[in-house]
């Protein structure tokens, strides 16, 4: 395994790229509402049915715009659309052991620490 991990490269806009295909934002996108004062059971079915209208329309959800997101509730602001991104999705992570970016490189300096 080591030599598979030490001989690994990547491309980071192809993984971005990537990690923005399909429906990976459909959690931020409820939790949004849900901040908006929507009920969570209400947000979740919000965006179960923007999820199937993308499907059937053959879209992911960066395509939509902030008229479509307000076809399906009023409570969506232009601000919406900046959560889109997988990079968005990993920032809006605030809780110990999450994807934001400071609980990562903390998990980093614990596990360096460890392994010295």
């Amino acid at each position: 395994m080591t030599g598979v991990v030490g001989s690994l490269s990547f491309r980071p806009e192809r993984l971005a790229a990537a990690a923005s295909i399909g429906f990976s934002s459909a959690t931020d996108l409820a939790e949004y509402l849900a901040l908006a004062g929507v009920p969570f059971r209400q947000a979740h079915g919000i965006v179960g049915r923007i999820v199937r209208h993308c499907i059937e329309n053959r879209k992911d959800l960066g395509d939509l715009t902030l008229a479509a997101f307000r076809e399906f509730s009023p409570k969506f602001g232009p601000d919406v659309l900046k959560i889109l991104t997988a990079e968005a999705s990993v920032r809006l992570k605030r809780g110990p052991g999450s994807t934001a970016p400071l609980e990562v490189k903390k998990a980093l300096r614990e596990a360096r620490l460890r392994n010295r």
